[in-house]
C-alpha cells in the first residue's frame, strides 16, 4: 500500500484514490494490490518504484508537478491533466509497456532515450535527435514534459 505522505486529517482537504496498483503474485499465491491517495488542491509529486507489475494512474485532475517513477517488468498506464502550467514526467524502464495520456490543450515535449523501443507518438512532430513535440508547444500556456529512458519497451503518447 503507497500513500502520498499527507493526512486529510491535518489538511482537512479530501484524499482520494488516484491510483490502483497490482504487483506479481505472491509465494501464497495472492496478487500483490495497493493504492496511491492524493490531497486535492495540492501542488505535489510522486516518486515511485516497481519490480514488476501494472501500474493505472488518472492524475487528470490533480495537481501534480513532478512524477518519477522506475520500473522493471511492467505495464504502465498515466492520464495527466493540464492544472498546472508545468509538469515533469521521469519515466525508467526495463522491459515494459508505456501509455502515458496528455490532454489536447496541453503541450507536450518527449524525451526518448532507448536503442530497443516501439514508439507511438502521434499528434507529434520529432524536432531533433530523440525528442518529439506538439505542434502548439511554443504557444500553449501549460507544458508537459516528458523524459523516458527504457531498454526493451512499447512506449505510446496518446492526447486526448
Amino acid at each position: 500500500f503507497a500513500h502520498s505522505g499527507i493526512d486529510d486529517r491535518v489538511t482537512g482537504a479530501p484524499v482520494l484514490p488516484v491510483a490502483q496498483l497490482f504487483g506479481r503474485v505472491d509465494h501464497a499465491g495472492r496478487v500483490l494490490r495497493g493504492r496511491v491517495d492524493l490531497v486535492e488542491g495540492h501542488d505535489g509529486g510522486l516518486a515511485l518504484g516497481i519490480g514488476a507489475g501494472e501500474l493505472k494512474f488518472d492524475l487528470s485532475d490533480y495537481r501534480v508537478k513532478d512524477i518519477k517513477m522506475e520500473t522493471g517488468a511492467a505495464d504502465i498506464s498515466l492520464k495527466m491533466g493540464d492544472k498546472l502550467k508545468e509538469s515533469k514526467v521521469r519515466i525508467e524502464s526495463g522491459v515494459a509497456k508505456v501509455k502515458v495520456m496528455v490532454p489536447k490543450n496541453a503541450a507536450c515535449q518527449i524525451k526518448m532515450d532507448g536503442a530497443l523501443n516501439a514508439k507511438d507518438f502521434d499528434g507529434f512532430s520529432k524536432s531533433s535527435s530523440g525528442t518529439w513535440k506538439t505542434e502548439n508547444f511554443e504557444t500553449a500556456p501549460n507544458k508537459i514534459y516528458l523524459e523516458i529512458k527504457s531498454g526493451l519497451s512499447a512506449v505510446s503518447v496518446d492526447r486526448y
